[in-house]
């Protein structure tokens, strides 16, 4: 008798929820009061996070030092002039005492603009970079460069700084 008592219960309970629902999570849930494990995937976006309160991600421990190359400095040339049908060089020079260790070109011209090469020189301090302009009119372009304080031996640069050690060969 007792069970079935529960069962008119239940069922009268769920037509009532069918005549007054139906119920929805957002109506019947507090406003912030679920943790993280009750949320569904993707839901939670960019404006309901406070960056503020994000650590850093485990695998950017040591992105604020490139991994303890302290003092590294990017420099990039005035923008070069790149006239249309044309191939032209520009290169940056990194400061005295210091060596490139990476190089790059930043073209202006779209899809028409390629570069064509871009590198270190033998003297380890000036960076270069070769764009064609094929975009039908004449537009401009950077080369940057990553120079730190290093020693340098052939093709090897030794960090002066002691955390860095060896950077490449």
């Amino acid at each position: 008798m007792l069970v079935a008592i529960i069962a008119v219960v239940l069922a009268l309970g769920g037509t009532a929820a069918a005549k007054f629902g139906p119920f929805k999570g957002d109506k019947i849930i507090k406003k912030h009061s679920l943790s993280g494990n009750r949320l569904k995937n993707n839901s939670v976006t960019g404006t309901q996070i406070k960056s503020s309160t994000l650590g850093k991600v485990p695998s950017a421990a040591n992105a604020d030092t490139a991994g303890g190359l302290t003092g590294a400095t990017i420099v990039h040339s005035a923008n070069v002039t790149n006239p249309n049908n044309s191939q032209d060089e520009g290169t940056v020079t990194c400061p005295s005492g210091t060596s490139a260790i990476t190089s790059g070109v930043v073209t202006q011209g779209g899809l028409g603009q390629n570069v064509n090469s871009f590198g270190i020189r033998a003297d380890h301090a000036t960076a270069f970079g070769w764009v064609n302009n094929q975009s039908g009119t004449a537009s401009t372009f950077e080369v940057w460069a990553t120079c730190i304080k290093t020693t340098v031996t052939g093709t090897t640069f030794s960090a002066d700084h002691a955390s860095s050690g060896h950077v490449g060969k």
